[in-house]
C-alpha cells in the first residue's frame, strides 16, 4: 500500500470518482467557499447494493459545511476501509465551489 493524498473541487452536479480501488482512508478536509443553493455532497465507498452499499462516510448539505469559510477537518482513528474505490457525489441544488483533500493508504 502506498501513503497518498488526493485533491478534488467540486463544483458541478455530479459523480466524481475520487479512487478506483479499495482505499484506506485516515482524514478528510473540506473547504466550501461557495455553498451553492440547496446543495447536498456525499462521500461513500463503491461496496455494491448486493453487498449493502454503498457505505456513506460523510452527508451534509454545503450550507453547514463551515459556513465561515474554515476548514471542516475528519481525521478517523483508526482507518476506515472503502472498498472498491470512493465516489464523491453532488447535487441536487445550485452547485456551488467545495474543495475536498483525502489522505490515506491504496
Amino acid at each position: 500500500m502506498v501513503f497518498a493524498q488526493k485533491q478534488f473541487r467540486i463544483n458541478t452536479n455530479a459523480t466524481t470518482p475520487a479512487a478506483e480501488d479499495s482505499v484506506m482512508l485516515s482524514q478528510l478536509v473540506l473547504l466550501c467557499s461557495n455553498a451553492g443553493t440547496g446543495w447536498q455532497l456525499t462521500i461513500q465507498d463503491r461496496t455494491p447494493a448486493a453487498d449493502g452499499g454503498p457505505r456513506i462516510i460523510f452527508f451534509a448539505s454545503t450550507q453547514t459545511v463551515r459556513p465561515d469559510g474554515s476548514p471542516l477537518i475528519i481525521r478517523f482513528e483508526d482507518p476506515i476501509i472503502m472498498k472498491n474505490g470512493i465516489d464523491i457525489v453532488s447535487g441536487p441544488g445550485t452547485p456551488g465551489v467545495v474543495d475536498i483533500w483525502g489522505t490515506g493508504w491504496q
